[in-house]
């Protein structure tokens, strides 16, 4: 996952929002403190250029429901790993319903996997079972890229074909991207070595 990310920072630098860019997404770990789902949704949102604000791990109900009063996101994300926190997202749920517009909720992890329906027992708008899913959810509510280049400090680049050389520790390596590579929001095309596409 580490090693996913440090090609990332080098491909795709995090580009500059505005601060309602910003808050139109937000993610969290709900009360739960494992992150590797979330961590897929972020490299996912950051591959398809959208910016999403991350509360991080661990959010409590009351500090979630502070958050999302100030920032008043369209969609928050909510990953859980644990039975007992995907439950607690009902009484989240039904706290944020006294708002006069609440966000669209879009839930993820093992619980919801194993109980198809618990997703909608707990109240949430939607499930994603993958980064793939939160996507298509994301573009269904029109929210999708937001430019075909790269942001950086303010200029514009396209990412190129070519060899980029990464030194994680002791394991050098290299990922080659072919001259097909486009963004996620037509058709990925990231070569990394023996053919594997991601």
């Amino acid at each position: 996952g580490r090693i996913c990310e440090g090609i990332l920072d080098e491909l795709l630098p995090v580009a500059e929002t505005t601060e309602a860019e910003n808050q139109q997404v937000v993610i969290t770990v709900f009360e739960d403190s494992h992150a590797l789902g979330k961590r897929l949704v972020v490299s996912a949102l950051r591959v398809a250029r959208i910016t999403a604000r991350d509360y991080g791990l661990g959010v409590t109900l009351e500090d979630l429901v502070k958050k999302v009063r100030e920032d008043r996101p369209q969609v928050l994300l909510i990953s859980v790993l644990m039975l007992r926190s995907a439950l607690r997202v009902a009484e989240l749920i039904r706290v944020l319903e006294a708002m006069s517009e609440r966000p669209y909720i879009i839930v993820g992890g093992a619980p919801f996997l194993l109980d198809a329906q618990l997703w909608r027992q707990v109240g949430a708008d939607a499930m994603a079972a993958n980064s793939a899913e939160v996507l298509r959810l994301l573009k269904s509510l029109g929210i999708s890229s937001r430019r075909d280049d790269v942001q950086i400090a303010g200029e514009s680049r396209q990412v190129v074909a070519g060899t980029r050389n990464f030194d994680h520790g002791n394991n050098p390596f290299s990922v080659s991207i072919g001259s097909h590579f486009q963004p996620i929001s037509r058709d990925i095309g990231l070569d990394l070595g023996n053919n594997f596409r991601y």
